[in-house]
This record gives C-alpha cells, structure tokens and sequence, in this order.
C-alpha cells in the first residue's frame, strides 16, 4: 500500500521518517499527473511544489496554522493532503472539488483565491485579526513569482514591512507565472538566483562571533551595521529586507530537509519573513519539465487525443485574434498588442514573433495594462489589450479613469467571455458586459460569427474612442460570407413577426434552433443576432417596438445592468408597451463543470427559450 493511502490529516506527516517523506513525495506527483490528465487542469505548477508542500505541513499544523496559496492553482497537492484524497478524482468536475482553494471544501483552506497577487494582502489581514484577538498562530502567504509581476503585491509587502508583525512569506520562484516571466523584478530574482552568498555568510559572521568569550553576543549585535554594508556588497540591493521581511534564500525547492529546516527557522522568527525558494515547474514528469507553459494547464488527455470541435481550418478565437492584430499591425504602424503575461492564451504568440517591438507582456498586472494603453493612445499609437474577461475585472478604474474619461482608442480585446467551465467561480467571464455597459464612451461588441469579430476589429481601427470586442472560449462559428450590414446595424428581416430574439455572441447557437421550434408550433419568431451591443441600433429597436409584441434577449452575462436591461430600459422610456423578457445569469456564482453543464444549470438552453415565448404567447391570448 502507498504511503499516500495512511494519510487522512497533515498530522500523519508528522510521523514519517525522511526517507518515507520523499516517497509520499514521489507518490503525490503521479497521483497528481494521474488525475489531471484524466480532467485537466494546473499540471506544472502543482508538480513543482510538491516538497514544499510536505515540508509546509511538516512544520505548520493546519488549520490552526493559515496558509494562503496566492492564486491558488497550485494547491492540489496541499488538498491531497488536507483530507480530500477519496475525492481527488473529482476534481474540476461538476459537484467535484475545486481546482482551487475553497473553504466550504475544507477548515485547511483559510481563504479562497483564483486570481494572482492577493495572498500577501488577505494573509496581513489574518496577522491583524490574529494578533487583536491576542491569538499565536501562523500566518503563511504562498506565492509564484509570476505574482510579483502583480502591483498589488507590493503594496502589502510594504505594509507588512511597516507593521512587523509575525508573518512567513514564501515566493516559490520558477521563472514562470503561466508564460515565461518578464520585467524588472525577474532580473532581479535572477540575480538572487545565481548568488546565494548572503545567508551562508550571515551565519557564519553570526556562529563566529557568538563564540568570543564574554562579548561575543554583544559583538554580534554591534556589528549590525557592518553586516548590512557587507550584505549590499554580497548580494546588492536585498529589496525584501529593505522593505522590512528578513530574506532567506534562495533555497532548493525540492531538498525537503533543507526547506523543512528554515521552515522551521523562520517560524521563530517575531517579524515578517520571506522565503525565496526555487522549484522547477513541471518536475517529475518529464513532458512539462520541457514545456512548461503547455502543460501549465492542461485539457483532459482524452479530448487532446480528439479533434475539437473546429474544423482544422478555422481558429479557435484567440487565434483568430492574433492572426487579425498581425494583419491590422502590417498595415498600420500605429497598432501594438498588449497581455498580461498570457501570450500564448490569448494567442499573441506569433505576434510577438513577426513584431516584437509591437508587443509589450506587462505581467500580471492588468491595471497597468490598461493605463498604459492610455499612455500609448495619447501618444498616437492603437494599442489592442487582449486580456481574459476575468481579469479585466482587476482594472475598472484604470478604464473608467483612464480611457472613457480621455474618450481614448484603447481596444479591449476580451477573450474568454462567457461561462468557461472547469476553473469554476473565480474565472468565469460573466462580469464584463455589466461593467462596460455603464461606461461613458465604451463601444462593446458581442460578435456572433468570425466573420463578425473581424469586421468588430476593422471598426475598432476606425474608432477615435474606446472600444471592447469580447468572445467566448473555443470558435465562433464561421459563415459563407462576411455579413452584409454593418457592424453597428442589428439584421432585421423586411417583415417582423409577432416575437423576436435578440441574440448576442454565443447565445445565436441556442436562439437560432429555438426560433426554428417556435415557429413549428405556430409562434412566429424571428432570431436576430446582435454583434453591436452598445452603443444599441436605435432604428432596429424602434421597429421591433412597433412590430412585434414581445422581445426576448438572451445573453451571456450577468442579469443585472447588461445588454437585456439596456433594452428593457430603453423600450420602457420609449415604448412602454412594448414587453422585453430578458435571459441571462441570475445574480449568482457559477460553479464548475463543463461548459454545456453551466449553460443547463443557469438556464441558457433551447427549451427555456422555448418556453419563455410559448408563455409570452399565452398570457397575450389571454387578455
């Protein structure tokens, strides 16, 4: 029997010896490599944390002790240990535990996290609670140095360093956030990397002097001073310990005894710490050792071997986006592209290639994004920020002040929106429409088609104003030809039947079959596919209010404040009697599952469509 198989607590790591310890280790990678590449998920990442995530629980007594895992991605192993091992095999399933942390999963789990660089700030914010409520435990931050690319890290770093109070924070340090790391600190983590002088001859001054007779304590605490002008020469400009935190590293991720030791030392300690630790992402199965960022998150083995669901000789949106920024960039100087440290999600990796002077990776750091995107207008240029709908969220006040304010061409180029399945809650894209929609001077498409979201592109370059093209994982679907109207133009039919759908983005897919059904059963329904979502084709709506006595949106977003409310509220000022239902999400969290199990479980199907207009038709025969 495996090691892994007596472990139901992080107390039973208490109880191994050090050669079984490196066993259970080897036991978690394969049963972690096992279960995602059977559902998918974060592969790299967790296989790099393995030892750091046993030595955490050999030291730490979870729950009483918190560890946060800054984004949270790289906590299946930590889970496999906490008491969730009979349902790992669950994992990112519908009804199955998260592929992050979640406290309703487990008392181990002291704060849910999905997005980057917020580990720092909620665990300070435990140290406060803690240490007001006179209590002694730990309070552990767990980040990947991808998070250091984030601004909001170090804002609680400098006030961690500020406060001094007791706090361990361990910067698992790979190289990697998702792409390959860039900036200022990544340099500087390299140079920490490849110099580890400082520590070994800080203890050694410390160990060598403590041994003076009768003065050797005193010694060691009156050359502070002297130690801290060796430290700059040693290892030149210690940015954590100028901030506050002791620094010791860097430190092998993977020798458990070593990391189990300063885990311990560094619990000692009654002021802010901070590990730097270097893990290899990937280890232990040799295809993500190679390439990282491949198998970073991975789909299910079963469907990697399966065609997907587009033909060879469409590309997935991301792509597309990619192939038409480099087509727009080779004939206007002026067009740059811009990501967050997702390249290769947003599929800007053969842009950077063919225009690397025209491609700026900022990190994680989205509100930078976009105010420098603003900058970069100001100055002339058309940036194209391509970004996930989730992390847009991170920087509303960068485009409300920064854009909309200054009436800017900045595009947001919003992939990802929509429900997106299997990461669950914290990275569904669900939440962008409602927060652009109530934007002064925003342009939003929602196009329905490829053909749509090339023509949304070629408008944005026109545009002297701001402007958002958002579409969902995996392919629009493709049409014979470009459509004929407009881009800005609803495609309204000669004649309008009784009952209309306004469909946008994804949601054609199931409006167009429900039209179809409604019309076998005697309710005339047109369904309009609308790629325009603000500013609204006013004409368009003025007709349908004089046509037809219903009107049904169906979107992809939240209920509240997105393009169903923009119409019901136009039609009430204007034509009060014309009656608009609207199906959307309601105001809720959707969990994980496949895509096609959320789109059932919020309603966004063929028969509730159905029966929505089927009642509509009911209760207007019997007025």
């Amino acid at each position: 029997m495996r090691i892994l198989d007596h472990i139901e607590s992080p107390q039973d790591i208490k109880l191994l010896n050090e050669r079984e310890k490196y066993q259970l280790c080897d036991e978690l990678r394969e049963q972690v490599i096992q279960t995602v590449l059977q559902n998918g998920g974060h592969l790299a990442s967790n296989l790099g944390v393995v030892e750091l995530t046993v030595a955490l629980h050999t030291v730490f007594n979870c729950p009483q002790d918190k560890i946060i895992w800054d984004v949270g991605h790289q906590s299946y192993v930590h889970k496999l240990l906490t008491g969730r091992k009979a349902r790992f095999a669950s994992l990112r399933q519908q009804d199955g535990i998260s592929g992050f942390p979640k406290f309703e999963e487990s008392d181990c789990d002291c704060f849910n996290t999905g997005h980057s660089s917020t580990a720092i700030s909620a665990a300070l914010g435990l140290v406060h609670a803690r240490d007001l409520q006179k209590q002694n435990h730990h309070v552990i931050a767990v980040l990947g140095d991808g998070a250091l690319t984030g601004g909001m890290s170090y804002e609680a770093l400098s006030d961690a360093g500020f406060h001094q109070s007791r706090l361990i924070v361990i910067l698992n340090d790979n190289a990697m956030s998702i792409s390959e790391n860039v900036g200022g600190m990544n340099m500087y983590l390299g140079r920490l990397r490849t110099n580890p002088k400082y520590m070994r001859f800080k203890r050694h001054v410390k160990r060598t002097l403590e041994h003076v007779p009768f003065i050797g304590k005193t010694l060691a605490h009156g050359t502070e001073k002297l130690k801290n002008r060796i430290k700059f020469f040693v290892l030149p400009r210690v940015f954590f310990e100028e901030l506050g935190f002791t620094y010791i590293g860097p430190l092998d991720g993977h020798d458990l005894v070593s990391m189990t030791e300063m885990l311990l030392h560094a619990s000692k300690m009654d002021h802010p710490v901070f590990l730097h630790v270097l893990t290899q992402k990937g280890r232990g199965y040799r295809p993500a050792e190679t390439n990282p960022e491949k198998y970073h998150g991975v789909a299910p083995h079963v469907i990697e071997q399966q065609k997907t669901d587009c033909a060879p000789a469409q590309p997935n949106n991301s792509a597309l986006t990619g192939q038409v920024l480099m087509e727009m960039a080779q004939q206007d100087a002026r067009v740059v592209a811009i990501t967050a440290a997702m390249c290769a999600g947003t599929g800007l990796d053969a842009y950077a290639k063919t225009f690397p002077d025209r491609f700026f990776d900022v990190g994680i750091a989205e509100q930078h994004a976009v105010t420098m995107a603003a900058g970069m207008a100001r100055g002339g240029l058309r940036p194209y920020f391509a970004v996930y709908s989730t992390f847009l969220q991170r920087a509303y006040d960068q485009l409300l002040h920064d854009v909309c304010l200054q009436n800017l061409p900045v595009t947001l180029c919003i992939d990802r929106a929509g429900l997106t399945g299997e990461d669950g809650d914290t990275h569904q894209g669900l939440f962008d429409l409602s927060m652009l929609l109530s934007m002064p001077r925003m342009h939003v498409f929602a196009p329905t088609t490829q053909q749509q979201m090339r023509q949304a592109f070629d408008a944005s370059l026109q545009m002297e104003g701001p402007c958002a093209i958002r579409y969902p994982k995996g392919c629009l679907p493709a049409c014979a030809e470009a459509d004929a109207c407009s881009i800005f133009q609803w495609p309204l039919p000669q004649l309008l039947p009784s009952y209309a759908i306004l469909a946008t983005g994804k949601t054609v897919s199931i409006a167009q079959p429900a039209a179809a059904q409604l019309n076998q059963k005697g309710v005339p329904t047109v369904c309009i596919p609308v790629a325009c979502v603000k500013p609204m084709d006013v004409d368009a709506l003025q007709r349908l209010a004089q046509s037809c006595s219903c009107i049904l949106t169906v979107e992809e977003g939240m209920y509240n404040g997105g393009f169903g409310s923009s119409v019901a509220q136009w039609m009430q000022q204007h034509f009060p009697n014309c009656r608009v239902l609207n199906m959307a999400i309601a105001d809720q969290f959707v969990e994980q599952g496949t895509i096609a199990q959320q789109w059932e479980r919020v309603g966004l199907t063929v028969d509730v469509i159905v029966q929505q207009l089927m009642r509509a038709k009911e209760e207007k025969s019997g007025e």
